[in-house]
């Protein structure tokens, strides 16, 4: 008997034109999945087509579909984790779908972010049963964060909001896997692309002022990493980095002083700002 060989899993679309109204997110059913390519119109006489030429030209089910145009300008997002068994493919590309119709949402308005996310947590309250499963939400996450500007400050506050509301047993809390992919991707960071590289340091400052361990404090190794990668953007200062080296010392500057002076560090302040004091004639923070 021959049995139905099971589709691979495609990488999906990160901005999904598709996205339900904010609030109201919900998972695809199949014949939302399925696009029909048989044509509406059948056996049709050639006067017949030239009767409607011109009304197609103005709605047409052959159409391509809309995208917004501030949509259409930003890059397009891969992700680069594919987890192993036992996380089933249409379980994973569900997850994956769920979480960007929420960020989608939440891109083009921002303003639902408190009636949105609650519904996202507790959607993943059920979902996330493994290491494999939060690995795959917390890739999606950071992907979005580095890949569209200014998005990071939304991604920040979902990952403070489920560190808090999000737990489980066997995986631990949403901010471990994020903060572990953050880890990842700070190794790399002098072969990053510089957008890139922009757009983490960003996110990792906007982390480490949300996040607290268990302890009360805000978490050292974030903080030794914001350090790292400013000093990685002087190293390679022009007036773009110097504009995101401004930005995220404003953002975190008096946090990373006192946490440094309460881990006997200050000198990593210190020599950040005698590096900023140098003179760099084309370039200005």
């Amino acid at each position: 008997m021959k049995t139905k060989q099971q589709e691979p899993l495609q990488k999906p679309n990160m901005i999904n034109s598709k996205s339900p109204a904010p609030g109201k997110t919900t998972l695809p059913s199949e014949s939302d999945a399925t696009v029909s390519t048989t044509s509406p119109r059948t056996a049709q006489s050639d006067s017949t087509v030239h009767h409607h030429a011109k009304a197609d030209k103005l709605l047409n089910a052959a159409a391509s579909e809309f995208v917004p145009r501030a949509a259409k300008s930003q890059p397009i997002v891969t992700i680069s984790h594919h987890p192993a068994e036992p996380v089933h493919v249409q379980q994973y590309a569900q997850l994956v779908d769920y979480i960007e119709r929420v960020l989608n949402a939440l891109y083009t308005n921002p303003s639902h972010f408190d009636i949105v996310v609650p519904d996202l947590n507790g959607y993943l309250q059920k979902e996330l049963v493994d290491n494999e499963t939060m690995e795959t939400a917390a890739d999606v996450l950071f992907e979005w964060a580095v890949a569209y500007d200014n998005f990071s400050y939304i991604c920040a506050r979902i990952c403070q909001h489920l560190h808090t509301h999000l737990k489980n047993d066997h995986t631990g809390t949403f901010s471990v896997h994020v903060i572990k992919r953050c880890h990842t991707e700070h190794e790399s960071r002098d072969t990053c692309e510089p957008q890139r590289l922009r757009n983490f340091a960003i996110l990792l400052a906007e982390l480490y002022t949300r996040l607290v361990g268990n302890d009360g404090h805000r978490l050292k190794s974030l903080m030794i990493g914001v350090c790292e990668l400013v000093e990685t953007m002087m190293a390679k200062l022009d007036n773009e980095f110097a504009k995101t080296v401004g930005q995220t010392l404003k953002m975190c500057g008096a946090c990373l002083e006192d946490d440094l002076l309460r881990h006997n560090k200050l000198g990593i302040m210190e020599n950040i700002v005698a590096q900023l004091q140098k003179p760099r004639p084309s370039c200005k923070l």
